[in-house]
């Protein structure tokens, strides 16, 4: 080998290990998640009791997607999997446990500051017999909630991927009120989490797959110096709006004067029941 042709050998070797060592890092927003709502001031006291049942929440699950035969379009989906976001399956997974507990303990909260006493459950099938005859209503939420991703921009180039879009929160929280022992319906309120037009922008970058040797190491060049992924952070923050906003539409529902003024009839179901 000539003097030459080894030393235009060792500088395109020396310059491919620097790109080598040049990976590029990932800046990922994480974000915190705040399930508090600031309760109103304290009301007269009721000699009434109200059980609080922990929501019951529809889960909303995406299908696998299907194995595409084309080689090239398999290799294609594989890249943008790199990037996809399921903020539904990262919410059950992280958050919806914290989210369920708190939202009882917020009912629990706003209720005994109407003046009622308040018991919990995990669920209504847990409260027995004498818990039901001895207590005045049940609160009995019901929530759907859905994090629809719309896309605004994908591609991938020069060894990454990078998707732009905004989530956004729909969905329904029922707030209901039974009496235990009839499971009749007293008060049911419906609140429409679309109304809330809770909307935040989400961006993630990651590398594409099928892009190393010689030319990943060129795509190096060409690659932003810190990929940026905000995913986490954009779904608490609408998940914390939606809180707040929910704890403030159960506080108007719930009404002292309300509750109080279906005595007699809560009451006349009692006596009646029979077993």
């Amino acid at each position: 080998m000539s003097p030459l042709l080894s030393m235009k050998t060792l500088i395109v070797a020396s310059a491919l290990t620097v790109l080598a060592g040049c990976s590029t890092m990932t800046n990922k927003e994480v974000g915190q998640i705040d399930f508090s709502y600031s309760v109103p001031e304290q009301e007269q006291a009721a000699d009434k009791l109200i059980a609080v049942v922990t929501p019951d929440f529809k889960d909303h699950k995406a299908g696998a997607p299907a194995v595409p035969n084309n080689p090239f379009y398999a290799m294609a989906m594989a890249n943008q999997a790199s990037i996809s976001v399921n903020f539904n399956a990262n919410f059950n997974q992280s958050y919806r446990d914290e989210l369920l507990s708190s939202m009882q303990n917020t009912f629990k909260e706003i209720i005994s500051k109407k003046g009622f006493r308040t018991s919990e459950y995990s669920s209504f099938d847990d409260m027995t017999y004498t818990d039901k005859k001895r207590t005045y209503l049940a609160s009995v939420p019901k929530l759907s909630l859905v994090i629809n991703k719309k896309t605004t921009e994908k591609e991938c180039k020069h060894g990454y991927c990078s998707e732009e879009g905004v989530i956004q929160i729909t969905g329904e929280l029922n707030v209901s009120f039974i009496e235990p022992l009839t499971q009749q319906v007293f008060i049911n309120k419906r609140i429409n989490l679309s109304d809330f037009n809770i909307s935040k922008e989400y961006i993630k970058q990651a590398d594409s797959r099928g892009s190393q040797g010689i030319g990943g190491l060129i795509n190096l060049m060409f690659k932003p110096k810190v990929y940026s992924d905000n995913t986490d952070k954009a779904l608490t923050e609408a998940l914390n709006e939606f809180y707040t906003k929910a704890a403030e539409k159960i506080a108007v529902y719930v009404s002292r004067e309300e509750f109080l003024s279906l005595e007699d009839d809560i009451n006349n179901l009692k006596n009646i029941k029979r077993f």
